[in-house]
């Protein structure tokens, strides 16, 4: 059985926390900051999908006896975990895009 190395449960948010935590506004002006707002984001978004195909792969190699149970249910719940994440996140997206068209002019 082969052993694949499955990422903790939401593991793509606390690193886009952590980079996000380090931009603000007066250090931006000050000195270049680790990261911009963007590239956190789409690290974290990268990291959703990697986390997502490890779950897939892991579910297929299961299927086919070269992983275990244990593994499978881990890799499997990662995904479904990230995937729930992501969805809550553009769900805000859309609330907040959609308070800002219902302001008035």
């Amino acid at each position: 059985m082969s052993m694949l190395s499955v990422a903790p449960v939401g593991a793509a948010i606390p690193s886009l926390v952590d980079e996000v935590s380090g931009i603000s506004g007066a250090s931006a002006a000050s000195g270049p900051s680790k990261a911009s707002f963007g590239e956190a984001f789409e690290k974290a978004l990268v990291n959703s999908v990697n986390t997502v195909k490890h779950g897939e792969k892991a579910m297929l190699e299961g299927l086919q006896g070269r992983l275990g149970n244990q593994e499978v249910v881990n890799a499997v719940l990662a995904a479904e975990n990230t995937l729930q994440t992501v969805v809550a996140i553009r769900d805000r997206a859309v609330n907040a895009y959609q308070e800002v068209m219902r302001m008035p002019i």
